[in-house]
C-alpha cells in the first residue's frame, strides 16, 4: 500500500514511520512541504499517488490558537481542504486525526454519535475539518485520539515525558484534579491505526487508552509506576491553574471518549493508563 503522511515528524507520525511492516510510505514535511499551499499540495499527491493519505499534520497548540486563530485555521481547515482536493483528484483514500478537544466536556465518555460542541479556536478549526472530511464524497476515516504518549521522541514533550525528570529530581508537582481525560499509549494506537486501515474501517472511530483520569490521577500512578515520592504531587483545580498560569480556559472539563465501538467492531480495546506507562517504562529501560 502507498501511504502519504503528512505530519510524519510529529509524536504519532515518527511512531507509525518506526513499527511500518511493508507499506510504502512518503512522508514531505515542513519546510519543504507546506499544506497551506495549494498547488504545492496537488503536485506532491500527483507525483507519488497514494493509495491513501494519513493526514496528520495540524497546528495543535490550543493557547496559541486563541491568539492566532488565523494561523490555526490556515493550517487546520485550509490544509485540510488542500489535501482533501488533492486526494479527489488522484482517488485516494484519506484517514484523518482528529481529537476530543471537538466535545464540550459538559458529558464524558462520549460516543462517536455525540454532537461535537468546541470551545477553543483550535476545537472549533479540528471540528471544521472534520466537516470538509466527512462530506468530501471520498472513503474516509476519522480517528480521534486524545493525550498521546511514548517513551521517545525529542522534539516534543508529552502528558508523562514531562513528569519524569520533574519527579525524579524531587520537584513538586501540582496536577489539575478535575479535568478528566483519556490519555493513550501512542504504540497501541499506531497498531490501531493499521488494523483499521488493513480491515478497511470507515466513518468516525475513538481509539483511546481505556481509562478516563484527571491529570493528578495520572501523576499518582506515574509515582507508583516509577517509584517517585507520591507526596510531591498535590492537586489545583482546571480554574485555578488557568488562573495561576494566565491561561484562556479551553480545556474541556471531561472529553473522555467511549471506545465501544472499537471494541465492538474490531474488538480492539486499548491498555489503561497503569499498563500504558508500565510497557514505556520498559521501552525506556532497554
Amino acid at each position: 500500500m502507498k501511504i502519504l503522511l503528512t505530519g510524519g515528524s510529529g509524536l504519532i507520525g515518527t511512531r507509525i514511520l518506526e513499527t511500518n511492516k511493508g507499506h510504502q510510505f512518503a512522508t514531505p514535511d515542513l519546510p519543504d512541504f507546506d499544506i497551506t499551499d495549494k498547488d504545492l499540495v496537488a503536485r506532491t499527491f500527483q507525483d507519488y499517488q497514494p493509495d491513501i493519505v494519513f493526514h496528520l499534520a495540524a497546528y495543535t497548540n490550543t493557547q496559541a490558537a486563541q491568539s492566532s486563530p488565523d494561523k490555526s485555521h490556515a493550517i487546520n481547515v485550509v490544509g485540510t481542504s488542500n489535501v482533501l482536493e488533492a486526494c479527489q483528484k488522484v482517488g485516494s483514500r484519506v484517514l484523518f486525526f482528529s481529537t476530543d478537544f471537538v466535545f464540550d466536556g459538559e458529558k464524558g465518555s462520549y460516543t462517536e454519535e455525540d454532537g461535537p460542541n468546541p470551545i477553543g479556536e483550535y476545537a472549533k478549526h479540528k471540528k471544521e475539518a472534520e466537516n470538509l472530511v466527512s462530506q468530501s464524497g471520498l472513503d474516509y476515516l476519522i480517528i480521534r485520539t486524545a493525550y498521546p504518549y511514548r517513551a521517545v521522541y525529542e522534539l516534543k514533550s508529552d502528558c508523562v515525558r514531562w513528569m519524569l525528570p520533574k519527579l525524579a529530581s524531587k520537584e513538586k508537582l501540582t496536577l489539575v484534579d478535575d479535568q478528566y481525560l483519556t490519555p493513550t499509549f501512542v504504540d497501541e494506537l499506531v497498531s490501531s491505526v493499521y488494523l483499521l486501515v488493513d480491515k478497511k474501517a470507515e466513518g468516525i472511530y475513538h481509539v483511546t487508552g481505556s481509562e478516563c483520569l484527571s491529570f493528578l490521577d495520572m501523576g499518582k500512578i506515574v509515582c507508583e509506576v516509577w517509584g517517585f515520592d507520591k507526596s510531591l504531587i498535590s492537586g489545583i483545580s482546571l480554574e485555578e491553574f488557568n488562573a495561576k498560569m494566565d491561561r484562556v480556559n479551553v480545556n474541556p472539563k471531561n472529553s473522555c471518549l467511549s471506545t465501544d465501538k472499537l471494541k465492538k467492531d474490531f474488538g480492539l480495546v486499548l491498555s489503561d493508563f497503569r499498563t500504558g506507562v508500565s510497557l514505556m517504562k520498559k521501552q525506556l529501560e532497554v
